[in-house]
């Protein structure tokens, strides 16, 4: 299929994707969507844009180190005892003792030992297409943000969780939405969240909240909002941001939010590690943006939405998982912190692997997101 582009000229207050020219000088606006996907950038149906993998480590020493394959730190000092460890497809685990001998009689206090994801002091990516669930241009710029969640393992029992914080950095966002959130969807844990804290949600769309900051109405899930305006995150925000080398860079704000679970039925580890998959699961957490308006949600594939979601959006995507008949998205996660594209580059120009990485069904080019190309990624670091 040849590259079908549809130009239409409309007024500045339509909501779009990207422009092809400065957001802050030009009266009109020329929003391109994509008539299916040009020849060389077809998703085979059967590929299920996972980028993360599950290792299950078994830890057989005490006081033992688990690292990544670029040497960071995952886990320190964790118990004999068995994990799920999430990372990148091309990413590998090490599992070291530590030599040093603690001259404490006393177990480890509670919270000691902790599990990170993707690491101590890594990041992760999460890029999303905000014109859903209509098909865009593919640069995966319009909502960008890194994050990083650690998990604090109780006492005694290290296959238990006591709490987990989560950190969220705005990086960019490349569209016209006045009003974009950020949640995690936790597929169990129906009241087992004690307390949220640390979350901005002031002025947003979610508004139906319980005591202990968690959403009501939710009757499969629980929700956990951690920002309800993005955009307050930056020092200016208005307009495209961090997309267009051209506009001055824009600094943002990270925001840490802490999610403790109810003493004496805190979750097994298991089920509150992150899971990006084909398919719903009974456990995990997954990210999710709200668009403009609270029903508008944008999960990656294989995610079932909330009961909040406007379920009549999936009429014109023709599935019900976040993914077209065309097997297009709109969100894709990445366990590394990696570089997005510029304004109205396609993720197949900034990145030349990612095309074999989709074609191959994910089974070569695992660090597509390795080899940006020069000059087709916005560079700025926040």
């Amino acid at each position: 299929m040849g590259r079908r582009i549809i130009i239409l000229i409309i007024a500045l207050a339509s909501t779009t994707s990207c422009l092809l020219v400065d957001p802050y000088e030009s009266k009109v606006e020329e929003e391109v969507v994509f008539a299916g996907n040009p020849a060389e950038e077809i998703v085979p149906g059967e590929f299920s844009w996972e980028t993360m993998v599950y290792r299950d480590v078994e830890i057989l020493n005490s006081n033992t180190t688990v690292y990544n394959c670029q040497n960071e730190i995952i886990a320190d000092g964790l118990p004999m005892g068995k994990y799920r460890i999430a990372v990148n497809g091309d990413d590998s685990i090490q599992c070291i003792q530590n030599t040093y001998v603690s001259f404490s009689a006393s177990p480890r206090s509670e919270g000691e030992n902790t599990i990170s994801f993707p690491s101590e002091d890594g990041m992760g990516t999460f890029m999303v297409e905000d014109l859903f669930p209509y098909q865009g241009d593919m640069d995966f710029n319009d909502i960008v943000f890194s994050f990083s969640i650690k998990y604090y393992l109780t006492a005694g029992n290290n296959d238990k969780v006591s709490k987990m914080t989560v950190k969220i950095s705005p990086k960019a966002m490349g569209g016209n939405s006045d009003m974009v959130g950020i949640g995690l969807k936790f597929n169990d844990l129906q009241g087992r969240i004690s307390k949220v804290s640390g979350a901005s949600l002031e002025g947003s769309n979610f508004t139906d909240m319980a005591e202990n900051g968690t959403e009501n109405g939710q009757s499969h899930c629980t929700v956990v909002p951690l920002i309800g305006d993005m955009r307050s995150l930056f020092a200016t925000g208005e307009g495209f941001l961090n997309t267009f080398v051209s506009l001055e860079n824009v600094s943002s704000y990270s925001s840490e939010i802490t999610i403790e679970f109810e003493p004496g039925n805190y979750p097994d580890y298991s089920s509150v590690v992150e899971y990006i998959g084909s398919a719903d699961v009974t456990d995990g957490v997954s990210f999710f943006v709200t668009v403009d308006s609270r029903s508008k949600e944008i999960f990656t594939k294989g995610n079932t939405p909330t009961d909040k979601f406007d379920y009549s959006l999936f009429k014109n995507t023709g599935r019900e998982d976040f993914s077209n008949e065309e097997n297009f998205v709109w969100a894709i996660q990445n366990a590394s912190e990696i570089a997005y594209p510029q304004e109205m580059v396609s993720i197949y120009e900034a990145y030349p692997s990612f095309n074999n990485w989709v074609n191959s069904l994910g089974n070569e080019d695992k660090g597509w997101y390795k080899s940006p190309e020069t000059g087709k990624i916005f560079n700025f670091a926040i």
